[in-house]
């Protein structure tokens, strides 16, 4: 009995040649162009273990907030996708005080204890002071005679 092979179980040949064709082009993209020869500067001047520049980092970030795909910049500049998010998370755009959520104003409690005050001399006593800070606590309070 023949076996004929059907189309659907045939790997799409022509996609495939179409995705390898559209992955060879380069992105024509001015800025893209301008950070790979500085990227090729940068590797020509320094041996293969220096850590790229601040300046460079931050020009992958900017083409990245471009809209540039992450693809592009990897072949072009021969950064790693991994770099790539270490970067955009130190240098990307940081968070405006608007961003921000609004903080809780602090509050000032008065602690009141019920012990008996001790007889009134020329000094004012000194109370302990407590600083409560979420679900921490300070306090502050003289010890011994303070003079």
């Amino acid at each position: 009995m023949p076996t004929t092979k059907s189309k659907s179980r045939q790997p799409p040949v022509r996609s495939q040649a179409r995705r390898a064709a559209r992955l060879a082009r380069p992105v024509q993209h001015r800025g893209l162009e301008q950070l790979r020869r500085r990227f090729e500067a940068f590797r020509d001047a320094n041996p293969p273990t220096a850590r790229i520049p601040v300046p460079l980092r931050k020009a992958v970030v900017a083409l990245l907030q471009e809209g540039l795909t992450r693809s592009a910049v990897e072949k072009s500049c021969g950064v790693s996708w991994t770099q790539m998010d270490q970067w955009a998370e130190l240098y990307g755009a940081q968070p405006s005080l608007g961003d921000l959520p609004p903080s809780r104003a602090a509050r000032v409690l008065s602690v009141v204890d019920d012990a008996p005050r001790p007889v009134e001399t020329s000094e004012p006593p000194v109370e302990p002071l407590e600083l409560r800070l979420g679900r921490w606590s300070i306090t502050v309070r003289p010890v011994g005679n303070a003079q």
